[in-house]
């Protein structure tokens, strides 16, 4: 079975039951591009929400050693994007990203969860939080996507 359809099938299984730690420890090797590139890993993937963790490095870090706000908005679409998946067990692409950055932060662990606001069946509007260890927040965001045509 090749990589893409080992996701899909991840993903249809997280419609009805969250995956369990075998399962999450699997997927997360799936992981490709930009998500692999920031060091993302999913930690819940649910029918109900997903949950996602980041370790700060020197590599997420803008030149006045704050985490860029491009890692929280890419943290935004992943999130979003797999709960959108999960919700209506259809590919989606991101249309709209509202991130908004509340706290600086240097170090330490990024903690994700999104949670599906509508799950319609060409729409999907998804909220995602990120907080540190002390259950902080430093970002929130909504993330809109679109179910993706089949070809």
């Amino acid at each position: 079975m090749d990589s893409d359809t080992k996701l899909w099938t991840f993903l249809a299984r997280a419609h009805n039951q969250a995956l369990s730690a075998a399962e999450r420890a699997e997927l997360n090797g799936l992981l490709t591009g930009l998500d692999a590139a920031l060091g993302t890993t999913v930690t819940h993937l649910g029918p109900n929400q997903v949950e996602m963790s980041l370790t700060v490095t020197g590599d997420h870090l803008q030149p006045r050693g704050c985490v860029h706000g491009g890692v929280f908005a890419s943290l935004v679409e992943t999130a979003g994007s797999l709960m959108a998946c999960v919700a209506t067990g259809k590919k989606v692409v991101g249309t709209t990203n509202s991130t908004q950055l509340l706290k600086p932060v240097r170090e330490g662990q990024l903690h994700v969860t999104a949670t599906p606001v509508h799950t319609g069946r060409t729409t999907q509007l998804v909220e995602v939080t990120i907080t540190d260890g002390s259950d902080s927040f430093l970002a929130v965001g909504q993330l809109r996507t679109l179910a993706a045509p089949e070809r």
